[in-house]
């Protein structure tokens, strides 16, 4: 592994797998170290239409996700510093990352949509 992507706290083998697997689905990029450097916070960057898209991404094996205010909240401040449009993804998946049939969620604020 690239010693200048290493986290310095892990964040499972789904939520590996799943972001690698989503930002490919999304043609989009993982970005550094999973957002954990200064300047490139989030996790995924893609395009949607004419909106350039930071988004978060989360995975879990349960069959719930608690999404807390803070979490979009954190996300929104992180789009909006590089002038993108904010998205949560939650996948539900198998637990090797690869998501359950209507696994893959996609959240956006609304007054981001035009």
């Amino acid at each position: 592994m690239n010693p200048f992507l290493k986290r310095t706290e892990g964040i499972g083998r789904t939520g590996v797998a799943s972001e690698r697997k989503t930002a490919k689905s999304l043609k989009g990029r993982q970005t550094i170290s999973s957002g954990n450097q200064l300047g490139d916070k989030g996790d995924i960057e893609f395009q949607l239409g004419d909106m350039e898209v930071r988004a978060e991404n989360k995975a879990t094996e349960k069959d719930s996700y608690r999404l807390q205010y803070e979490e979009l909240c954190k996300i929104v401040h992180e789009a909006v510093a590089k002038n993108q449009v904010p998205a949560f993804i939650i996948n539900f998946t198998s637990g090797n990352g690869k998501p359950r049939k209507h696994g893959r969620w996609l959240c956006f604020p609304v007054e981001f949509l035009k």
